[in-house]
Protein backbone atom coordinates (compact mmCIF):
# COMPACT_ATOMS: atom_id res chain seq x y z
CA UNK A 1 0.00 0.00 0.00
CA UNK A 2 3.13 2.08 0.79
CA UNK A 3 4.58 1.65 -2.31
CA UNK A 4 0.97 2.47 -4.35
CA UNK A 5 0.67 5.84 -2.03
CA UNK A 6 4.22 6.81 -3.35
CA UNK A 7 3.37 6.31 -6.77
CA UNK A 8 0.40 8.58 -6.87
CA UNK A 9 1.96 11.11 -5.15
CA UNK A 10 4.75 11.08 -7.96
CA UNK A 11 2.38 11.29 -10.81
CA UNK A 12 0.38 14.06 -8.60
CA UNK A 13 3.68 15.89 -8.62
CA UNK A 14 4.59 15.39 -12.39
CA UNK A 15 1.38 16.26 -13.38
CA UNK A 16 1.23 19.81 -11.43
CA UNK A 17 4.78 20.53 -12.57
CA UNK A 18 4.03 19.83 -16.34
CA UNK A 19 0.57 22.34 -15.96
CA UNK A 20 2.86 24.53 -14.36
CA UNK A 21 5.36 24.52 -17.18
CA UNK A 22 2.81 25.07 -19.64
CA UNK A 23 1.26 27.82 -18.01
CA UNK A 24 4.56 29.89 -17.69
CA UNK A 25 5.64 28.95 -20.60
CA UNK A 26 2.79 28.50 -23.12
CA UNK A 27 2.81 25.51 -25.31
CA UNK A 28 5.67 24.23 -27.50
CA UNK A 29 3.67 25.13 -30.87
CA UNK A 30 4.98 28.41 -30.32
CA UNK A 31 8.62 27.23 -31.05
CA UNK A 32 10.34 26.76 -34.61
CA UNK A 33 10.52 23.17 -35.41
CA UNK A 34 12.97 23.07 -38.33
CA UNK A 35 15.24 25.80 -39.84
CA UNK A 36 14.19 26.82 -43.40
CA UNK A 37 17.20 26.63 -46.08
CA UNK A 38 15.31 29.06 -48.32
CA UNK A 39 16.35 32.56 -48.09
CA UNK A 40 13.50 34.89 -48.97
CA UNK A 41 13.50 38.16 -50.07
CA UNK A 42 14.39 40.59 -47.13
CA UNK A 43 12.26 43.41 -48.40
CA UNK A 44 9.01 40.99 -47.56
CA UNK A 45 10.09 40.61 -43.58
CA UNK A 46 8.08 43.03 -40.99
CA UNK A 47 9.51 41.21 -37.96
CA UNK A 48 11.24 39.23 -35.90
CA UNK A 49 11.42 37.39 -32.45
CA UNK A 50 14.09 35.24 -31.28
CA UNK A 51 13.30 32.22 -30.45
CA UNK A 52 15.83 31.30 -27.35
CA UNK A 53 16.58 27.81 -26.00
CA UNK A 54 14.72 26.97 -23.15
CA UNK A 55 11.24 26.75 -23.41
CA UNK A 56 11.72 26.10 -27.26
CA UNK A 57 14.60 23.09 -28.31
CA UNK A 58 16.96 25.12 -30.25
CA UNK A 59 17.83 28.87 -30.99
CA UNK A 60 16.15 30.48 -34.29
CA UNK A 61 15.29 33.89 -35.11
CA UNK A 62 11.39 33.92 -36.15
CA UNK A 63 10.86 36.19 -39.12
CA UNK A 64 7.27 37.44 -40.21
CA UNK A 65 6.45 38.18 -43.84
CA UNK A 66 3.92 40.71 -44.85
CA UNK A 67 1.69 38.18 -45.49
CA UNK A 68 1.98 36.76 -41.99
CA UNK A 69 3.77 33.88 -42.40
CA UNK A 70 6.30 32.73 -40.13
CA UNK A 71 10.24 31.66 -41.29
CA UNK A 72 12.62 30.09 -38.90
CA UNK A 73 16.22 31.06 -39.58
CA UNK A 74 19.51 29.85 -37.96
CA UNK A 75 20.32 32.60 -36.30
CA UNK A 76 24.46 32.49 -37.22
CA UNK A 77 23.72 32.47 -40.69
CA UNK A 78 24.95 35.22 -42.42
CA UNK A 79 21.91 36.34 -44.54
CA UNK A 80 19.62 35.91 -41.22
CA UNK A 81 21.84 38.83 -39.72
CA UNK A 82 21.36 41.24 -42.43
CA UNK A 83 17.88 40.53 -42.26
CA UNK A 84 17.59 41.46 -39.03
CA UNK A 85 19.89 44.27 -39.16
CA UNK A 86 17.61 45.37 -42.51
CA UNK A 87 14.32 45.29 -40.17
CA UNK A 88 15.78 47.15 -37.34
CA UNK A 89 16.88 49.47 -39.48
CA UNK A 90 13.11 49.74 -41.10
CA UNK A 91 11.97 50.13 -37.18
CA UNK A 92 14.28 53.16 -36.49
CA UNK A 93 13.49 55.03 -39.84
CA UNK A 94 9.99 54.98 -39.26
CA UNK A 95 9.83 55.82 -35.30
CA UNK A 96 11.94 59.17 -36.35
CA UNK A 97 8.80 59.91 -38.67
CA UNK A 98 6.79 63.01 -37.72
CA UNK A 99 3.66 62.20 -36.41
CA UNK A 100 0.39 63.76 -37.69
CA UNK A 101 -1.78 65.46 -34.71
CA UNK A 102 -5.82 65.75 -35.24
CA UNK A 103 -6.90 69.41 -35.02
Amino acid sequence: MEVQMRLYFILLFITLWTTSVLTIHGPASDCCTILSKKNIPIAKIKSYAIQSVGACSFKAVMFRTERDKTICADPNDRWTRRAMRKVDRQVAKSAKLPRRTSS
